[in-house]
């Protein structure tokens, strides 16, 4: 629907590289705006989805996902919620 607009944008200021010995550990931080261009109020379900690694050496992990619900095996966060006009 092009009346409502969701916006996802890498915030760069809690983006961070650390390394640990031999070891590297990156953060990175997404944020998520929505806007509803609507008269009435709406619900939505909106769904991202995090990297999943095949490689042991490489980790991946979720450390604030904002109420989303979180499938580990496929990476899926998803939101539902309802947006005012």
């Amino acid at each position: 629907d092009k009346n409502v607009v969701i916006k996802r944008t890498r915030v760069k200021e809690f983006a961070e590289k650390k390394f640990i010995g031999s070891a590297k550990k990156e953060l990175f931080v997404y944020e998520l705006s929505l806007r509803n261009k609507k008269k009435q109020e709406v619900e939505i379900t909106i769904e991202d989805q995090v990297p999943l690694s095949t490689n042991e050496e490489i980790k991946v992990e979720v450390t604030e996902s904002g109420n989303a619900s979180h499938n580990k095996e496929t990476g899926k966060l998803s939101w539902k919620m309802k947006i005012s006009c």
